[in-house]
């Protein structure tokens, strides 16, 4: 998850509108997948965050195939229920052009995408990684 405030000369000091949500103005990058990452990145967006949903081309999260309503054979529950109020794309992680985007994964692939803390500071005002381990070793 990357969250970025805006970084313009012109709204700094500025106070949010009387009755905006709490964290509007704000930017979240959403490339976690499955429920934890995606629920709290849920809640950033009940809170008025911008959230976009990164997801691998043709793929999706996982979480998109986990159920369906019965009778609604076009209808992911659990992903939308863990993905409402946000934006989405699709950007392919393992192609040069998408190479650029800091991830929640572990520094492995993360070295494998050439991405680094570094890096990510040229590009993000502010950016803040969360990683939830695995249940699995």
């Amino acid at each position: 998850m990357t969250v970025q405030t805006e970084n313009n000369p012109e709204s700094a000091g500025k106070v949010r509108e009387e009755g905006a949500p709490p964290l509007s103005g704000i930017r979240v990058l959403d490339l976690t997948h499955v429920i934890a990452g995606s629920f709290g990145t849920t809640m950033l967006a009940d809170l008025g965050a911008e959230v976009v949903k990164v997801e691998r081309p043709g793929v999706g999260d996982d979480l998109r195939s986990s159920g369906r309503y019965s009778g609604r054979d076009d209808h992911e529950d659990m992903f939308n229920a863990n993905n409402r109020s946000k934006k989405s794309i699709t950007i392919d992680l393992k192609q040069e052009a998408g190479r650029l985007l800091p991830s929640a994964w572990q520094p492995k692939p993360m070295s494998w995408w050439r991405t680094s803390p570094r890096a990510r500071r040229r590009v993000w005002v502010w950016a803040g990684m969360t990683c939830i381990p695995s249940t699995r070793d």
